[in-house]
């Protein structure tokens, strides 16, 4: 599973875990979800079908992990649709 594939994200719903009425929350645009970029990996929500890299990496142990700098900036890229929308990543899995 190392490497780099292909990936598709098509947004299909949401559904809210509380008893608060969606248009109460919709209100409040500070609310994720809501505001364009207010979620890192679906940064447009209820946006068409985005297309994007997504890359897995072997660690020293042998697991394969997933490069989320990478992925992240590849999926604002993709939602964005412009090749400088991340200047930069930085992670730390520790």
């Amino acid at each position: 599973l190392a490497g780099e594939w292909d990936a598709t994200v098509d947004f299909a719903g949401y559904e809210f875990p509380s008893a608060v009425p969606k248009e109460v929350l919709a209100r409040e645009p500070t609310v994720p979800g809501f505001q364009k970029l207010s979620l890192a990996f679906i940064p447009d929500v209820g946006s068409d079908r985005r297309g994007y890299r997504m890359r897995f990496v072997q660690t020293p142990k042998g697991d394969v992990v997933e490069d989320r700098a990478f992925n992240l900036t590849e999926v604002q890229r993709a939602y964005l649709a412009r090749d400088d929308a991340v200047d930069g990543v930085e992670y730390d899995p520790d």
